[in-house]
């Protein structure tokens, strides 16, 4: 959500501030090459079953974290810029690096920070108000 001109995201329970500016030439485009996702393991066999089509899986806390090698169609490989920038998905846009990330995009120069204290609290009754 963006708060006096500036993206804010509430993850877990904290508050992230978007910082940097998307350089797909630094991390191969990372994030247009993959998807990631967390989702309840439910079958003992549910990690071989992704690794069998061509994905990483870590499991942690009973969840499984899997990235899918998957190309975006949008991606330009010439350069490594998205045909579509101005138009992408808000997911797009909303992919950076954070701290809690299990596969984390390789120099990746958007982040997510986090925010704390007096800061979060006014960030959180601001996005409430909306």
């Amino acid at each position: 959500m963006i708060v006096e001109g500036e993206e804010f995201r509430i993850i877990q329970g904290r508050v992230y501030k978007l910082t940097g500016k998307c350089d797909p030439t630094r991390c191969n485009a990372f994030c247009c090459r993959h998807l990631y996702f967390v989702v309840d393991k439910v079958y003992e066999d549910d990690s071989r079953y992704f690794r069998a089509h061509g994905c990483e899986v870590k499991e942690i806390d009973g969840k499984l974290h899997i990235l899918v090698p998957s190309k975006c169609v949008a991606l330009n490989d010439a350069d490594k810029r998205c045909m579509i920038y101005h138009t992408r998905p808000r997911a797009c846009y909303m992919f950076a690096d954070r701290d809690d990330l299990v596969f984390r995009p390789p120099l990746c120069t958007l982040k997510w920070k986090e925010i704390k204290g007096r800061k979060a609290d006014l960030i959180i009754r601001k996005m409430r108000e909306r």
